[in-house]
């Protein structure tokens, strides 16, 4: 029960810190066991998109990627990932594409295939840890 000390029962944080760090490391292991039948390739930034938010009418920039299939097939594409830098135009790039639908493509970066499962398991970690703390504390 929420106290003024504890507004959250450490037993809710548990359920929320699980239950978000079994989605991080379920939807990982899924985009592990699909990545794995993709082709690489390399690939440049030819364009720089603007991308604005329309929650805090924020403007952030994607890289629009080109490369070439093994079938010779070029392919443009605009990363899934933004950010407030702007990306260089040029800039070599690995890509991971599935070679049965190429436009279906990412850079093959850790952070830019997993940024939204690495967020899932900050917060879930957190809540494990913090109700770990409020249970020990109320002990």
């Amino acid at each position: 029960m929420p106290t003024e000390d504890h507004p959250i029962p450490p037993d809710v944080l548990l359920t929320i810190g699980l239950s978000l760090t079994a989605i991080s490391l379920l939807v990982s292991w899924l985009k592990v066991r699909r990545y794995r039948r993709y082709a690489n390739a390399p690939g440049v930034v030819i364009e720089v998109v603007e991308c604005i938010s329309d929650l805090k009418n924020e403007t952030t920039f994607a890289p629009k990627i080109s490369f070439k299939t093994d079938l010779g097939q070029t392919v443009e594409f605009v990363s899934s990932l933004s950010s407030s830098w702007k990306p260089t135009v040029g800039k070599s790039v690995m890509v991971l594409y599935d070679p049965a639908d190429p436009k279906d493509a990412t850079v093959d970066e850790f952070f830019t295939k997993y940024f939204v499962q690495l967020i899932f398991l900050a917060f879930g970690l957190t809540s494990l840890v913090l109700s770990l703390v409020l249970f020990l504390r109320g002990r």
